[in-house]
């Protein structure tokens, strides 16, 4: 089990020498199934697609209107990643909501 972990290790300090840290990220967050649906990735990516669709926005539009890239807007969207401050902001600016309701847990 040991051994196979450290290959797994191996294997993904070899792609992220190749990639960068935007893949890295990626490959950690499906590596620790991070789609824990309590965590603040699951609640900001549940309150971005509800606000997204009551805004009539498709990810496509929003990631065209923001600046964000539209994979990353989706992996939000499924918990896998966590924005930066900046493209938060830049996703409320859009969207019309403050920081504080993509945080927050909507109720």
């Amino acid at each position: 089990m040991l051994q196979k972990l450290a290959r797994l290790f191996y294997a993904l300090f070899t792609i992220t020498s190749w990639c960068g840290n935007y893949v890295t990220n990626i490959l950690m967050a499906l590596l620790m199934n991070h789609r824990d649906k309590n965590s603040i990735e699951g609640k900001i990516g549940r309150n971005l697609t509800s606000l997204r669709v009551a805004k009539g926005e498709s990810a496509s539009g929003l990631a065209a209107a923001s600046g964000v890239a539209e994979e990353r807007i989706r992996w939000a969207e499924d918990g896998l990643l966590r924005l930066s401050p900046e493209e938060l902001l830049a996703i409320c600016d859009v969207l019309d909501v403050t920081p504080s309701q993509l945080i927050d847990e909507e109720e």
